[in-house]
C-alpha cells in the first residue's frame, strides 16, 4: 500500500471529524434565519441533488423502483429516523447544550448499533460489550449532570436529544447492512436524502416554521447552509475513499477527534467550558468507544 494514500486517508478522516463538529456550529448559524425543520429540509434536499448531479452513473433508479417492500420500509426508516430525524436532534441539541456534550453523546452511535443487532439482527451477546454499555451510562450521566451520582432528574433536554441522535443515527448504519446486497451505499444514500427532503418539508408545513428570503442575506446563514449541503454530499464518497486504506476500527478511532474538535469550538466561538467531572465523563464515553472496537474486531 503506498505510504502517501494511507496518509491521504488519515487526512479524509481528521477531515469528516472537522466537518461533523463544524455542523454544531452550523446548526447556530443557520437558526438566525431558519426555523429547525426548514434548515434540515433544505441541507437534505440540496444534497439530494448533489448527489445526483455527481454520482448519476451509479444510480439506478430501475433498481431501486423494483424494491420488494421490506426494503422500501428499511429505506424509509432510513430516510425518516436515520436522516430526517437524526438531523433535526442533533441540530435542535446543539442549540440547547455546549457542543463537546453534544459531540461526545452522539458518539454512542456504535451502542445503539450494537443493541438493535442483539434484538433486530441476533447479534450474539457479549459480556464485555455490556459490562462497556454500563460504564458508558455512567459516562453519559456525568456528562449531562456533573456529578459522580449523576441523577436522570439532571438530565438537560439538549443532553436527551443528543443521545437520541445517535439512537436515530445508528438505524441508518443497521439500514445499510441490511440493503448492502441490494444497493450501493450511494443509491442508498440518495433515496434517504429523499425520503429526508419530503418528511421534513411535511414537518415544516404542520409546524408552521416560517420561511423569509431575507435569511439570505445573513451570511451565517448562507454559509452554514452551504456547508452543510456539501457535508451531507461528500461524507458518503470520502468515507469510502478512506476506508480503502484504512481499516473500520482504525477509522472509528479518528474520527473520535470530532469531540476534541467541538470542544475547541465551543470554547473559541461560545467560550464554553466543561467542569473536570464532565471531562472525566467524556474520557470515559471516548473510552468505552474505543474498547467496543477493539473486542468487535476480534
Amino acid at each position: 500500500m503506498p505510504p502517501s494514500k494511507k496518509i491521504l486517508a488519515i487526512a479524509t478522516l481528521i477531515f469528516l471529524a472537522l466537518g461533523f463538529a463544524s455542523m454544531g456550529v452550523a446548526s447556530r448559524w443557520m437558526n438566525e434565519g431558519l426555523g429547525n425543520f426548514t434548515q434540515v429540509c433544505l441541507r437534505v434536499f440540496g444534497a439530494f441533488i448533489l448527489l445526483n448531479v455527481l454520482f448519476r452513473k451509479q444510480i439506478s433508479y430501475k433498481k431501486i423502483w423494483r424494491l420488494h417492500t421490506r426494503s422500501w420500509i428499511i429505506l424509509f426508516a432510513i430516510g425518516i429516523l436515520g436522516y430526517a430525524v437524526m438531523i433535526y436532534t442533533i441540530t435542535k441539541a446543539a442549540l440547547l447544550t455546549d457542543l463537546v456534550s453534544v459531540s461526545v453523546l452522539y458518539s454512542t452511535v456504535p451502542f445503539w448499533v450494537y443493541l438493535y443487532g442483539l434484538f433486530l439482527a441476533r447479534q450474539k451477546f457479549s459480556w464485555k460489550v455490556a459490562g462497556l454499555l454500563v460504564i458508558s451510562s455512567w459516562g453519559i450521566g456525568l456528562i449531562a449532570s456533573g456529578d459522580l451520582l449523576p441523577r436522570l432528574g439532571q438530565f438537560g433536554l439538549g443532553e436527551w436529544l443528543a443521545l437520541s441522535a445517535a439512537a436515530f443515527d445508528a438505524v441508518w448504519y443497521m439500514g445499510i447492512k441490511l440493503l448492502e446486497n441490494k444497493l450501493n451505499s450511494k443509491e442508498i444514500s440518495i433515496m434517504a436524502l429523499g425520503i429526508a427532503t419530503i418528511s421534513t418539508f411535511i414537518m415544516a408545513l404542520l409546524l408552521r416554521e416560517s420561511f423569509d428570503f431575507s435569511a439570505f442575506t445573513n451570511w451565517h446563514v448562507v454559509t452554514a447552509l452551504t456547508f452543510g449541503i456539501l457535508q451531507n454530499g461528500w461524507v458518503t464518497p470520502l468515507m469510502a475513499f478512506a476506508l480503502k486504506y484504512i481499516d473500520e476500527v482504525a477509522a472509528t478511532e479518528i474520527m473520535l477527534g470530532e469531540s476534541v474538535f467541538s470542544l475547541l469550538f465551543g470554547y473559541l466561538l461560545y467560550h464554553e467550558t466543561i467542569n473536570p467531572i464532565q471531562a472525566f465523563g467524556g474520557l470515559v464515553i471516548i473510552a468505552a468507544v474505543y474498547l467496543m472496537n477493539k473486542i468487535q474486531a476480534t
